[in-house]
């Protein structure tokens, strides 16, 4: 995922028929609304199109090319009141951004009387939606359909929708590594890697002997020196031999440094029976810790269990993990 805010392109649809006073106020809310979320906005200005939304197959091209030009993470599809229905939905296609789309229409202001002008927004949607689906683009549409920007709740989908984005970009560029291989018959972590790649994410196989072999080589320098004080003092390690801890440490150091080298996002491990063998340790405490550090680390090998960890930690920007469900208190059902 590339470094900073999420960038989302905003498509503000209009029609003609439709008072302009009444497009301006609620395209700016919309803005505002995203921004106010976390999201950096790119859409059109009143000097690209007229009054900064789309209404034309010109427009279209336009707001196509700058959202090419400024590789949206997410495009977000506002009818401001009936809209065009065929400029939006050319709009996304032609901006050929292959990233979650939201499709939204703005909530009437006040109760509708004969005497009110309406927006019509809702009704416009469900169009631009069915041209979205003839047009093969992929959407989703919020609890609330027609929302007004500046509630509370449409604050909470847009932050939703930015969290969507961050965990479709993150895992689409992804770059895992996979030391040994599953435990032979842990079937269940089983995964084609052909077909993970044609999703975007890339795999790197480690061999695992090599791993431990670097562990065993490691000195016991400042940094193993480090990292066991840092174990002391998070955890009661009196029942432990240092010659476990600083082992521990070295496998630490050598997963992170695999992962500062290959620039990875996550990893999964073969985590016995080899690395116990071997090296006399169980790999639990290095992986946690890693884990504390923002590197998702998966057990047994399961890739697409790391894959699981790294989304996560995607969408809510916190440590995540993955554990057994396990049948301690077999009487209480709610944990069946």
């Amino acid at each position: 995922m590339k470094a900073g805010k999420v960038k989302l392109g905003l498509i503000p649809t209009h029609v003609g028929w439709f008072p302009s006073d009444r497009t301006v106020n609620i395209r700016q809310q919309f803005i505002e609304a995203v921004e106010s979320a976390g999201a950096v906005v790119v859409v059109p200005s009143p000097k690209d199109t007229e009054l900064g939304c789309v209404q034309t197959a010109e427009d279209t091209l336009k707001i196509a090319r700058m959202f090419r030009d400024e590789q949206v993470d997410g495009i977000i599809l506002a009818n401001l009141d009936f809209g065009n229905q065929q400029a939006a939905g050319i709009a996304v296609k032609e901006s050929r951004v292959d990233a979650p789309v939201l499709i939204v229409a703005a909530k009437e202001e006040v109760r509708l009387t004969p005497d009110v002008p309406r927006r019509d927004s809702l009704c416009g949607l469900l169009g631009t939606a069915a041209v979205l689906r003839q047009l093969g683009v992929r959407y989703s549409v919020p609890e609330a359909p027609q929302c007004s920007p500046a509630d509370d709740s449409f604050g909470a989908t847009i932050r939703r929708f930015i969290a969507v984005c961050r965990v479709v970009a993150g895992v689409r560029n992804a770059c895992y590594g996979q030391i040994g291989n599953r435990p032979e018959t842990f079937l269940d972590v089983r995964y084609n890697a052909k077909a993970l790649q044609q999703l975007g994410p890339t795999v790197f196989m480690i061999d695992l002997a090599e791993t431990i072999a670097s562990v065993k080589q490691m000195k016991e320098d400042a940094d193993v020196k480090r990292i066991v004080a840092e174990i002391k003092d998070s955890i009661e390690c009196s029942p432990v031999s240092e010659e476990s801890l600083v082992a521990m440490a070295k496998l630490e150091l050598t997963f992170k440094r695999l992962v500062d080298d290959r620039k990875l996002d996550g990893l999964s491990v073969e985590c016995f029976p080899s690395i116990k063998t071997d090296l006399g340790i169980c790999p639990c405490v290095a992986m946690s810790r890693l884990g504390d550090q923002g590197i998702p680390v998966a057990c047994e090998a399961d890739t697409l269990g790391a894959m699981a960890m790294h989304a996560m930690r995607l969408a809510c920007a916190e440590t995540s993990s993955l554990a057994d469900w396990s049948n301690f208190h077999s009487e209480d059902t709610r944990s069946w």
